[in-house]
């Protein structure tokens, strides 16, 4: 069985981050050195993202790349846990 990436769940991961550290759509996009509309479209899942967005992005969010992929984010269920 194969592993398939969720753009959805990747923006949503994206959107967790960005939240957490209260960046707007726009602040990121200025950090990241990308588009705002780059931005808005990951966190709305439309299209995959590349590897290399990816990685500039969760650079950015200060996680790992591959922490924007999992299904969850580990913090978001600890604190629904307590």
């Amino acid at each position: 069985m194969a592993f398939q990436l969720d753009p959805e769940l990747i923006g949503s991961n994206i959107r967790y981050y960005r939240e957490k550290q209260s960046l707007t759509i726009r602040r990121l996009a200025d950090l990241s050195l990308l588009r705002y509309q780059q931005i808005a479209d990951m966190e709305n899942g439309v299209g995959m993202p590349s590897v290399r967005l990816l990685a500039v992005v969760a650079e950015v969010l200060g996680v790992q790349a591959y922490q924007l992929t999992l299904p969850r984010p580990p913090e978001a269920e600890y604190q629904e846990g307590c």
